[in-house]
């Protein structure tokens, strides 16, 4: 069982991240390992000392599975900071996998 506390939390855009993940890993829907996958990434998002915007120089392959659930899971923010993180998120990673596509 997936416990959040276990792992430390990002903050701004990417806290928004690991809400998103923990939405995947905690859909009994989604594929095991995949779930695990999910989890290491958590983790690392966690302990990560870099911005948004540097994901990708980071990990491509996470910041594409992190774009996915952050479609995929769209939060139900009643915190506005919370929000303009999501969306920021979002705009960033698309923007920052684009460049590396080309």
């Amino acid at each position: 069982m997936f416990d959040a506390n276990r792992y430390e939390k990002g903050v701004g855009s990417i806290f928004s991240c690991q809400i998103a993940i923990q939405s995947y890993i905690e859909d009994t829907q989604n594929n095991p390992t995949q779930r695990i996958y999910a989890e290491t990434i958590y983790e690392w998002l966690g302990v990560l000392e870099c911005t948004i915007d540097e994901l990708c120089e980071k990990s491509y392959e996470y910041s594409v599975f992190i774009l996915d659930a952050l479609k995929k899971y769209e939060p139900n923010f009643q915190n506005s900071n919370l929000l303009l993180n999501y969306d920021n998120a979002i705009q960033s990673l698309k923007y920052q996998i684009s460049l590396t596509q080309n």
